[in-house]
């Protein structure tokens, strides 16, 4: 018990450091949500659901802006988002379910080649074979530019403040 606290300890204030110094090298701001995870570590049982609760969080920031244009779709990432959520507080697998109803899915395309096709049945992620989604791809396209013309638009109406020296 007291190896395991130690270690958790140990290994926790080197998250720390770590995500310290991604944001003083410039690589993005620090994420302490993983330092809080790696100390949650104490128990496995407790850091699983630690990590789980935190993708599902962070799948949402990420795919908040294309939930709604995907709208009812295998695709959908509001799927993930319940699935992990329920991994999480029911300890029901749905995002283990999703993901190989996704990959069926992608296995059955006309376009996925045959090794492909064996691969995804067998279990492996579209990822891992390179499939692409393309329904989920145009969303996220059509998110973009969105959200690009949205920000010219409210530059637009900046006023313009004038330096005085």
């Amino acid at each position: 018990m007291y190896g395991a606290i130690l270690a958790t300890a140990k290994n926790t204030i080197l998250k720390f450091a770590e995500q310290e110094a991604r944001q003083e090298e410039g690589r993005g701001r620090a994420d302490h949500a993983y330092t809080m995870i790696e100390a949650f570590n104490i128990s496995p049982a407790i850091g699983i659901k630690s990590r789980e609760l935190y993708g599902s969080i962070q799948n949402y920031r990420y795919n908040k802006d294309i939930i709604d244009d995907m709208g009812v779709s295998i695709n959908n990432p509001a799927l993930d988002i319940a699935g992990s959520a329920s991994a999480f507080a029911l300890n029901i697998p749905l995002d283990r379910a999703i993901s190989k109803v996704r990959n069926l899915k992608a296995a059955s395309d006309a376009e996925t080649e045959t090794w492909a096709k064996i691969a995804l049945a067998l279990g492996w992620n579209t990822w891992n074979v390179g499939v692409e989604n393309k329904e989920l791809e145009e969303v996220k396209t059509q998110a973009k530019k969105q959200r690009k013309t949205t920000t010219k638009k409210r530059e637009a109406f900046v006023p313009k403040t004038k330096k005085s020296f």
